[in-house]
Parts: structure tokens; C-alpha cells; sequence
């Protein structure tokens, strides 16, 4: 998902976030449950 434009840093970056935080909550996740 890369979007090219103007404002494309911002949304690959937005993406990109999202992206490793739902990987970083995953892993998290075993140590909670």
C-alpha cells in the first residue's frame, strides 16, 4: 500500500505505524495473557 503524491510521506508513515503497532500489541500480548 504506497501512495505517491503530495502527501504520500504522511500516509506511508501512518501506515507504516499502524502497521508495527498491531505487531508490537500482538507480541504484548502473550506476556499479559
Amino acid at each position: 500500500m504506497i501512495n505517491r503524491g503530495p502527501y504520500a510521506p504522511m500516509y506511508n508513515y501512518f501506515y507504516l505505524s499502524t502497521f508495527y503497532l498491531t505487531i508490537i500489541l500482538r507480541k504484548n500480548e502473550r506476556k499479559y495473557y
